[in-house]
């Protein structure tokens, strides 16, 4: 069952109760449709499965947290419990109808809060994994079709490809391209004969993309999201076969950061959120891949 929400309003009803923790979706240009699997909703003050209640959220001067009570270390017991319970239902009907692809998980639906931290997602993602789950779909609005649509991400153990086997007579060239995303701005990384033909700096500081202002990155204006694009353009001309990003928040980003962070890394040019109709639509008829898939890696807590 979808409980997302635009705009902090259910787009189906929601069940009793769902009502008290109310979800603002980030916005995205992403298009893809919201399929059916679990659905894990991570809202202002609760952890949701399915709309009912795992875990109440506690409140710290960071954000939303998980309580201790309900981890164990990375792993969320209750979530982990539940979605595995829901992998033994799958596996019986498999079994009764003798038809295996019964048994293929859906990806889990995953609804975030747009000001929460990515701490909290850290947790489910890793969670979700442990319970067989490797690819996930975020829900976003989409303003250009008002429309809540998908982001489609993973885990960087099963979302990235594997590099070929070695001819030992001609050494295959590897780019792991990865983004890293905290409070202080973007850093682009594993590419730096690229960025920086004439020798990467010194000082690692003076390497990343900082915030637009002086008080760091407080809000998703604060970045510098055509530096950004600007610089995934230059190692997409370099190798422009690869289609893989690794993006690494830091845990207090919040999840509209993240979005973001993966949106313009999607296609080029690079479009602001706030174009306008018609520029989205000349956008859409032109726009060229640069790195569509992508997944998230457990930053710095």
């Amino acid at each position: 069952m979808l409980l997302a929400l635009s705009t902090a309003l259910f787009i189906s009803s929601p069940p009793a109760g769902a009502q008290d923790f109310p979800l603002r979706l980030a916005e995205s240009l992403a298009e893809a449709p919201i399929l059916d699997g679990p659905t894990v909703t991570i809202s202002e003050g609760a952890l949701l499965l399915d709309g009912a209640l795992l875990v109440p959220l506690e409140s710290s001067e960071s954000g939303p947290r998980l309580p201790a009570s309900a981890m164990d270390e990375q792993l969320v017991e209750p979530l982990y419990r539940a979605l595995r319970d829901g992998d033994a239902g799958r596996h019986a009907l498999a079994v009764l109808s003798q038809d295996p692809r019964l048994f293929e998980p859906a990806p889990p639906v995953i609804e975030v809060h747009a000001d929460n931290p990515f701490s909290v997602l850290r947790s489910v993602l890793y969670t979700a994994g442990q319970a067989g789950f490797g690819s996930f779909l975020l829900p976003v609005r989409n303003p250009y079709l008002d429309a809540v649509t998908a982001v489609e991400t993973g885990l960087p153990t099963l979302a990235l490809p594997q590099p070929p086997e070695a001819d030992p007579g001609q050494p295959t060239p590897q780019l792991t391209l990865s983004v890293m995303v905290d409070g202080d701005g973007l850093l682009v990384a594993g590419a730096d004969a690229v960025l920086y033909p004439d020798g990467a700096p010194e000082n690692p500081e003076d390497s990343g993309i900082p915030c637009r202002g002086d008080g760091g990155c407080a809000a998703l204006a604060d970045y510098d999201w055509a530096e950004y694009a600007r610089q995934l353009t230059l190692v997409k001309q370099a190798w422009p076969d690869h289609l893989f990003i690794i993006v690494v928040p830091s845990s207090q980003v919040p999840f509209e950061v993240i979005v973001r962070t993966i949106d313009v890394a999607r296609w080029a040019p690079h479009l602001p959120l706030d174009a306008s109709q018609e520029a989205w639509e000349r956008w859409r008829q032109e726009r060229s891949l640069l790195f569509p898939f992508d997944c998230l890696a457990g930053g710095a807590k």
